[in-house]
């Protein structure tokens, strides 16, 4: 049974109750009631209105959301759930089952009510988070992984969209005060006008306010994404994985003290990712830092098990047979490795794959940019020699040498106009950026002539962001993927869909990473394996010496007994 001080330690641990004094917290924990659960037992109905907030204590919850083009979400200890009980407007749409043996502890909505007049930090902190999982309800992104949660989702504070707003209402206040005027006097002109526009004021303050909706500040068990659109011209998202994250701050100024909003700074071994007027910023903070210390305690905790069966696995059997037959580890050749994309089913694809390397061309809009002018003048010199041809047919003999003299030199300058078009459309297709498992590729080759190569370790890859800039880049999907790298940059430009480029390189990135950690890992382990299993062995050859010398020992006093009671007979 948690007692009070646990039950208030573990409180302390989570977002929901930071910020807060102990005589809060342990008034909180009172309150909470350990109810437990047997793996697979249901704990809320689909569709049923919780009757409890709910935070996990021990075990694992699942959130199953069927039905709804969600992913299920596994809960673990420190989430919570059931918030549609304490607060007006939550309505429960999931079934939630225990994933395995569960203690829960669950507060009563009466006593809820009663802690928020006292506490007001709770319900404002229940809010912030609860207004993200409606986001995340209807707001879908295909680059969240199947083990990944959203804790976080939210947008910049509402005043910006106020102060964006101001100048597109008093025009149209000013422009329907014009147009009421001119119906009025019956002027057709000014009417007219006013309506075009108001008509135009409208459209600019829609694209305002729908701007404002789509940049979104999203915290998940895994990253921390900024997410920024604005439409038509320009689309980016940058994040930093947790391990990556070195400090988290908020800055609030008096204004946004008056107005509950901050800036959030997430600092990175390499750049910042900085929350630009975000809602409750202190609360968004802990959630941060809380995910944070959780991948942290996670990893070590893995790190832990994964050596004790290993330890276990050979103290069983110290001395394998795979052990003794140990063959050289396969070195990985250091020379840069691309692929070279020739075949004829890739001469106009955009990504494609040649083994395990992803290989990227810049887009078509780039190839037309670049092939559009000899392209164009082919075309039309290809007319005028088809047109020449055929008047050489129906020419006078005379017409005829001349005609084929022109026919020729158009051949010729034809000739060149479409080498001139194969040459850009082979420079297009020549350069390229790929993926493999280990490295990034920057490559340039030019037709005929050298190739430039810029490559990287792929797990040196501190963030990753997408832009795309422009009405054309917006309309037809490409933008160009930027990398930190150290102290260098790498940029996949005008790549399609940029945002699946950077989770193809993201993907790869994190299977590298855990590749080598796992790698590392092995290796330690091994090392403190065989330093234990040789103890071990030390410490029975100890014992065995000592059973041994105690042996001797026994037969010597045994032997000295016997001499003496010789002696004592010769004597007598």
């Amino acid at each position: 049974m948690a007692t009070l001080e646990e039950k208030a330690a573990f409180l302390d641990k989570i977002h929901l109750f930071r910020r807060m004094d102990d005589n809060s917290i342990f008034a909180i924990a009172e309150n909470f009631k350990k109810v437990s659960y047997k793996a697979g037992d249901t704990i809320i109905e689909r569709g049923e209105q919780s009757k409890f907030l709910y935070l996990i204590y021990q075990g694992r919850v699942r959130l199953n959301r069927e039905g709804q083009g969600q992913r299920d979400v596994l809960f673990v200890s420190g989430d919570y759930f059931g918030a549609e009980a304490v607060l007006p407007k939550e309505i429960r749409h999931s079934k939630v089952t225990a994933e395995k043996d569960a203690v829960l502890l669950r507060l009563d909505p009466l006593d809820f009510a009663q802690l928020s007049n006292s506490i007001p930090y709770l319900k404002e902190n229940l809010k912030v988070s609860v207004f993200g999982r409606r986001l995340v309800k209807k707001i879908h992104f295909d680059w969240v992984r199947e083990d990944e949660v959203i804790y976080f989702f939210g947008r910049k504070h509402p005043i910006l969209l106020w102060q964006a707003m101001i100048i597109p209402v008093v025009l149209m206040m000013v422009l329907v005060g014009m147009f009421l005027l001119s119906s009025l006097s019956l002027a057709i002109s000014p009417v007219i006008i006013s309506a075009g526009l108001g008509a135009m004021v409208l459209i600019w303050g829609l694209w305002r306010w729908e701007d404002w909706r789509n940049d979104y500040y999203i915290v998940t068990n895994q990253r921390v994404v900024w997410i920024e659109k604005v439409i038509g011209i320009h689309d980016s998202r940058q994040e930093a994985p947790l391990g990556e994250i070195l400090s988290v701050g908020a800055d609030v100024d008096f204004i946004g003290q008056f107005f509950k909003y901050g800036d959030v700074n997430v600092r990175t071994f390499v750049g910042n990712i900085h929350l630009h007027h975000v809602h409750h910023p202190y609360q968004v903070r802990h959630i941060i830092e809380e995910l944070w210390k959780r991948a942290q305690i996670k990893g070590t905790r893995a790190e832990k098990a994964e050596l004790k069966t290993a330890i276990l696995e050979r103290l069983k059997n110290p001395d394998p047979v795979e052990l003794k037959e140990k063959t050289e580890p396969k070195v990985e050749e250091t020379r840069d490795r691309w692929s070279s994309p020739k075949k004829a089913g890739n001469l106009l694809k955009l990504r494609f794959e040649a083994g395990k390397t992803i290989i990227y061309r810049k887009h078509w809009v780039v190839l037309f940019k670049q092939a559009s002018l000899p392209g164009f003048l082919a075309a039309i010199f290809i007319a005028l020699l088809t047109y020449q041809g055929v008047g050489i047919l129906f020419s006078q003999f005379e017409i005829v040498i001349l005609n084929t003299f022109l026919l020729g030199v158009l051949s010729l300058i034809t000739l060149f106009v479409i080498g001139w078009a194969v040459y850009q459309y082979i420079d297009w297709s020549n350069d390229t950026f790929q993926v493999t498992e280990d490295k990034i590729f920057d490559i340039d080759r030019k037709p005929l002539g050298s190739v430039e190569s810029r490559s990287a370790p792929i797990e040196n890859i501190h963030s990753t962001r997408y832009e795309r800039k422009g009405v054309l880049a917006y309309i037809f999907n490409y933008g160009t993927v930027y990398m930190e790298v150290g102290t260098a940059n790498f940029a996949f430009e005008d790549v399609l869909n940029p945002a699946a480029v950077q989770q193809d390189i993201d993907n790869r990135r994190m299977a590298r990473i855990n590749k080598e950690k796992r790698n590392e890992q092995q290796k330690e382990q091994d090392r403190m394996i065989d330093w234990m299993v040789a103890y071990h062995q030390s410490a029975s050859d100890l014992d065995q010496n000592l059973e041994d010398t105690d042996d001797q020992s026994e037969d010597t006093d045994d032997q000295e007994e016997w001499q003496i009671d010789d002696s004592d007979i010769y004597l007598e």
